[in-house]
Parts: C-alpha cells; structure tokens; sequence
C-alpha cells in the first residue's frame, strides 16, 4: 500500500506542476495582453495631447490677431472721429463712477469713516 501511496503522490506533484505551468503561461500571455493594451493607451493618449497642444496654440495665435484687429480699430475710431470718441469715454467714466459711488454708498454702515 506505500508503494501505491508513493505513486499517488508523483502523480499528484506532476499534475501539480503541470498546472503550474499552464497558469504561469496564461499568466505571461496575459501580460503581454496588458503591455500590449497599455502601450496602445499611451499612444492613444500622447496623440490626443498633441493635438491639444496645437488647437491651444491656434487659439492663442488667433486670439493674438483678433486682440491687433481691435486694437486697429479702436486706433483708426479715433483718428476719424475724435470728439465724439472723447465724449463717448467721458460718459463711460461718468457712469462708472456713479455706478462705484452707488455701489458703496449702500454699505450697512461698516465701511464708512
């Protein structure tokens, strides 16, 4: 009976081994998966913020341009009409002034001399 015990034992260590093996192939296969799934990501996500980078750089560029373009005209306004462009400011400050007064002047008392 120990001889047969004996050979239960060696089957059970083969099989045992055997599945060892089968698991840590599965489990090398799946790694390379993950590898393979991560490096795909990584150029997905390198890709994508690139093209970021270039459509904030665009933006930039034209936000630059639009800001020279206003900046022209506000110039060439003045040239062509400088009175009604110096009144125009004299009232914007005017209301803006009273605005602030307003503003301040309704204070519960905590801010007044």
């Amino acid at each position: 009976m120990r001889e047969n015990e004996r050979g239960y034992f060696d089957k059970a260590t083969a099989a045992g081994v055997k599945v060892a093996q089968i698991g840590s192939d599965a489990a090398r296969q799946k790694a390379v998966q993950i590898g393979a799934e991560a490096a795909r990501l990584k150029a997905a996500t390198s890709h994508a913020m690139e093209e970021r980078i270039v459509a904030a750089r665009r933006l930039a560029k034209r936000g630059r341009r639009k800001a020279d373009d206003l900046l022209d005209d506000a110039v060439h306004r003045i040239k062509r009409d400088p009175v009604r462009t110096v009144g125009l400011v004299f009232a914007v400050g005017l209301g803006l002034g009273a605005l602030i007064g307003w503003l301040a002047g309704r204070g519960d008392g905590r801010y007044r001399a």
